[in-house]
Parts: structure tokens; sequence; C-alpha cells
């Protein structure tokens, strides 16, 4: 397998060599850009003040890794070309009469991230997080080594099935709808969503033949044993993230004798994405915990003081009883009367239940965020929708500082493929609709956070047999493995 590493910084003009290159090695070289102030370097110097500013300062490497589309069979030649980040805590060493440059030796440990999804970008992680990840389970020692999973983003091919990202944005908002808002006639919604889950992958069997075999978890981890061998490790130092957590499991248990020191943050139990849905109908418990005690209630905790949604209306601090009744009041008000906002950057904006819902349930993944969210919840509870066009707003915009080229190959159609072929096998429900519409009822009823999102991520698997009637790799096995290494899970068991 060829693979290669080039010092770069990551721009727009960045991107993987076409599969078909025959030539990839000398497509990626021509992109490499010798000046290092063009570089994308670490913002602290490890070894303190030198002559020369590089010298001990991190850098962000960035390369690409082939691997076999289908592992179980070797008489296919086609790859999947993975787009492969690192953030190298030793950086660079000069040599050479002329400045010339190699990178220096490698850490001890490298930690390999994966931040979940399915469809999530470990190379944006490293290029968003790698530096605080190795203070945080390093000291600032180990390599922090993210990858693109088969189909996601610059990874090749990609899951992309529209040919323009204005088009999955157009579809989305007609079929996106939440159950509260398609009342008393929900069965209207779901027939709308139903039929554009089925033109959607028929036009993924259309731009991606069988790719949508060779996605599963399963695949995902043989790339993942296949990674940790390039990086010349005996064992896995990893750091994996809700569905992460799934690739874990999978991995400690079709390669248990290589497992080293790995965190599971925020578990989903793998076993319970072989049931049909049950990505979705198995992942709600504690989201609704998460906003009682942990947002609602550490807003209360800290009180008036950091939290101006936790003043009481007849003055002092409320109880938490309060805070969730006068919650719960506004958004039953902005579900029966969508509010206008305003921003200069956006215009127009109108603040729906949906949407509303959706940024409340994107901050309970980042208690950073909390702060932001209580003050936007605050103000639109008195009336001003200022903050909460704001917040809404930036869900549809990719940061500045982002480089373009990690995103700029839109794959949301990975999620729905992964799901759906984790459960290929899983038997079909009788009653067709009728049994997804009580499914949907009851997500929303456990969960008004969640249960929305977590059955559109799910309800697509209807569709999936009649264009990938197999998948050609799932694990079936027990999730009880004997590891020489022990696996921290945080979160839940």
């Amino acid at each position: 397998m060829q693979r290669k590493s080039v010092r770069c910084v990551f721009t727009g003009n960045l991107s993987l060599p076409p599969l078909q290159d025959s030539q990839p090695l000398k497509t990626w070289a021509a992109l490499f850009d010798p000046n290092p102030h063009h570089w994308s370097w670490g913002a602290h110097n490890l070894n303190g003040p030198t002559d020369d500013q590089y010298t001990g300062r991190g850098i962000y490497l960035c390369g690409y890794f082939d691997v076999p589309l289908d592992y179980l069979n070797h008489s296919d030649p086609r790859i999947a070309r993975l787009a492969v980040p690192k953030f190298q805590v030793s950086g660079l060493s000069r040599i050479g009469s002329h400045g010339s440059t190699l990178t220096s030796g490698k850490s001890k440990r490298t930690i390999v991230v994966e931040p979940g999804g399915p469809g999530a970008s470990g190379t944006l992680q490293v290029w968003q997080e790698g530096e605080t990840i190795t203070e945080r389970f390093s000291s600032g020692q180990f390599d922090v080594f993210g990858w693109g999973p088969r189909g996601v983003n610059s990874s090749l091919p990609t899951a992309s099935c529209y040919p323009h990202v204005e088009n999955i944005h157009h579809w989305s908002l007609l079929t996106g709808q939440y159950r509260e808002t398609s009342e008393p006639d929900p069965v209207r919604q779901l027939k709308i969503a139903d039929a554009m889950n089925n033109a959607t992958f028929y036009a993924c069997r259309q731009r991606l033949g069988d790719f949508g075999r060779f996605v599963t978890t399963a695949s995902v981890v043989r790339d993942l044993a296949e990674i940790r061998k390039a990086l010349n490790k005996e064992e896995l130092t990893a750091y994996f993230v809700s569905y992460g957590t799934g690739i874990g499991q999978t991995y400690a248990n079709m390669f248990p004798n290589s497992v080293g020191r790995m965190i599971l943050d925020g578990p989903q139990y793998v076993k319970d994405q072989r049931l049909l849905g049950g990505w979705g109908w198995k992942s709600l418990n504690n989201v609704t915990n998460l906003w009682h005690d942990g947002f609602l209630g550490e807003c209360v905790k800290s009180g008036p003081q950091k939290y101006a949604l936790a003043s009481g209306r007849q003055g002092g601090s409320a109880t938490l009883e309060e805070l969730e009744s006068r919650m719960g009041t506004l958004l039953h008000s902005v579900l029966a009367n969508p509010v206008a906002g305003y921003t200069e950057s956006d215009g127009p904006t109108l603040i729906t239940y949906s949407e509303l819902v959706v940024q409340i349930y994107v901050s309970l993944y980042e208690p950073s965020t909390w702060p932001a969210t209580a003050q936007m919840l605050y103000e639109l509870e008195a009336g001003n929708s200022t903050l909460a066009a704001a917040a809404l707003g930036l869900r549809w915009t990719h940061a500045s500082s982002t480089p373009s080229a990690i995103e700029k190959h839109p794959s949301d159609e990975l999620p729905h493929l992964v799901i759906c072929a984790d459960a290929y096998d899983a038997p079909t429900p009788e009653g067709g609709l009728v049994w997804w519409d009580h499914l949907w009822a009851d997500m929303t009823h456990r969960s008004w956070i969640s249960g929305n999102f977590r059955f559109l991520s799910v309800f697509p698997c209807r569709h999936l047999k009649t264009y990938w009637p197999d998948a050609a790799e799932v694990y079936c096995g027990d999730v009880n493995h004997t590891l020489k290494n022990p696996i921290l899970i945080i979160g839940v068991t």
C-alpha cells in the first residue's frame, strides 16, 4: 500500500490525488510548499526561546493512506484513500547548510483520535484539538493522529450523493421537520421524508456504485488496524468519542491483542447498532437527564451571578423545577409561533422549534458552550432573538479558521449508509410505515431533545436493502474479550 506524509499547511488547494491517478505520489508531492512560514505550527515552543522560531514547536503534518476497499476479496483491486493528519509534538529539526528540513523523531506513543458521527471528521478534530488532546492526555509528550474514515469529507471516494451542497440544504428543510411541528398529521411528513430517503439512496447507488457495502464499522476497524501497523505501533493508543466508541469496542474484539491504552468517551453499546434503528432508539436515555441535571442543574447551582437565566421571576435564584418549567413554556411558545430574527451577516432569520431544539442538543455535547446557550435562552425568553438568530446562523457556516479543504467534500449521506449497513441483516418489521411511525412517536416521547434527530438518522434504513442487499462485513461477535490493558470508559457503561 502507498502512504505518504508531506509537510504542509491545510489550504483550499489541498486535496487527495484522485483514485484513478496513476502517479498519486507525484501528484501529492507537487503540493508541497517549501516555505516554513506557510506551514501549520503549534502554538507553543516546547524548548523555550531559541534563535530559530520553529525549533521545538509542534507541527501539523498531512498525508494520505491507501487501504483495500474490500478486505475479504483479494481479487478486488479497488482502494479507499484516507486523509490522515498528525500533530507531531517534536516538530522539525533543521539540517544541511541551506536550512533544509527533516521531521525529527516520533514520540513514544501516538494518540489516535476519532470524534464519532458516523461521519465526523478526524482530520478536522486533529486540526482543531490536536494540541489540546496531547496536553490533556500526555502533558504534550505524544503525537496526535486522526483520519477521515472511508467516505468522510476529503477521504476518497467521498460519500456525497448530491452534486451541490445547496441541494442538500434545500431538501433537508423539507424532510427534516420534527414530529411536534408535523401535528396533527405526522404520517404525511413521514411519507415526504420516506420518499426523499428513497431518492437519496437511489442517487447514492448511481454515484457511488456498491460503495455502500464497504462502510460498515467492521470495515473502518480494519482500516484502523492498518493505520496502527503503518504507525509502527504494536498497540493502539486511542481516544474515541460517541460513535467512535463503537469503532473502539469493535476493534478491541476483532484485534484484542493489539489494544493499548484506550479511552471510550460517551460510549454507545456497539451491539445495539446491529438492531434495526438501534443506533437511534438505544441512545436516548441520558440526553434528557443531561439537560435536567447537567445544563439546567449547573445553571441553578452557579446562580444569577454567572447565568442570568438562573434569575427567579420573583427575584433571587430560580429553583430547578421553576427553570425547567420556564424552558418548557418557551419551547412550546416557539413551537406555536416561530420567532422572527435578524443578523447583519445572515439577514432575516426564523427561529423555529426544530432549529432551537437542535441548537440545544448540539450544545449539550460541549459544556464550554453552556454559558452562551444559557444567555441565548435568557434573551429569547425576554423577547430578544438576536443571539438565537446568530447561533442558528453559525450552524450553516464553517468557521473562517477551518481550512476549506477539510470540509470541501460534504458527506452528509455517510451517517445513514454506516448506520443502516451495520444493521443490514436485522429482521424487517411488519407494518411498513406504521411501524416506523410508532417508533418515531416513542422516540420523541422518550426524548424531546434527541428523539427526532436520532429517528431521522435511522429512518433511511427502510430503503437500504433495495440498493445494497448485503454488506461486505459486519462484526457479529460478543464484546467480551479479555485485554491486557483495561479500557477507560467515560460517561456510561
